[in-house]
């Protein structure tokens, strides 16, 4: 029983993580908390449905990348408080689908109703979304980085798809990244092998507006 819970507090007192910095959420306080997070970032969701990301209020910036953690790692200092939602795969817990954890309640709970500014979430397929100006910003430095860190800016637009960054997230990138002008990154993501399907969407799009617009005289 509570194999999930016990088993992420054993890998914090592994890791030498002292309990007040590492903690479960106390049984009077975790409700409370718990529906704050998702009157702030989720929309029609009770906490029962198994993927909370789907239920997210507002849009979300997601990334499939290859470390995850380390994006994470340079959002904010090491330091500051944090709260930890982790899906009860073993159906252990009396109520609700999530347990929730806490590196100081204090502080976490100030966070939650003071700074509700962003929230970052990595499902079960390894892709990480953010929600607030800063993951948001630091999602789109990680793009960047693939960018610049590529041989070329094919293979750069290549890693980027599969990353799953949008067309614009992707024009940035390569200007940011690259130092190439955003008109010069667009027709570079036009003519992309990799983004083949997105172009002819777009171009289906526009042809669709330029359609119904009215004719000039």
């Amino acid at each position: 029983m509570y194999d999930t819970p016990n088993s992420l507090l054993r890998a914090a007192r592994e890791l030498n993580i002292p309990p007040e910095r590492f903690k479960l959420a106390a049984p009077n306080r975790w409700k409370k908390l718990f529906h704050k997070i998702l009157a702030t970032f989720a929309d029609g969701c009770a906490g029962s449905e198994p993927w909370l990301w789907e239920h997210f209020s507002e849009a979300v910036r997601s990334a499939n990348l290859p470390s995850p953690m380390d994006v994470l790692r340079h959002m904010s200092a090491a330091s500051d408080p944090v709260w930890l939602l982790v899906k009860d795969w073993h159906h252990t817990k009396r109520e609700g689908k999530y347990w929730l954890f806490v590196t100081d309640l204090g502080a976490a709970t100030d966070t939650l109703e003071n700074h509700h500014a962003w929230l970052v979430a990595e499902n079960h397929h390894g892709i990480l979304m953010a929600i607030g100006a800063l993951p948001v910003d630091a999602l789109q430095a990680e793009l960047s980085r693939i960018a610049a860190n590529s041989p070329s800016a094919e293979l750069a637009l290549r890693s980027l798809h599969e990353a799953g960054a949008s067309p614009v997230e992707a024009i940035k990138a390569l200007h940011d990244g690259r130092g190439m002008s955003l008109s010069e990154a667009k027709s570079t993501l036009h003519v992309s092998s990799s983004w083949e399907a997105e172009a002819r969407a777009a171009e289906a799009i526009w042809d669709d507006i330029c359609e119904h617009l009215p004719v000039e005289d």
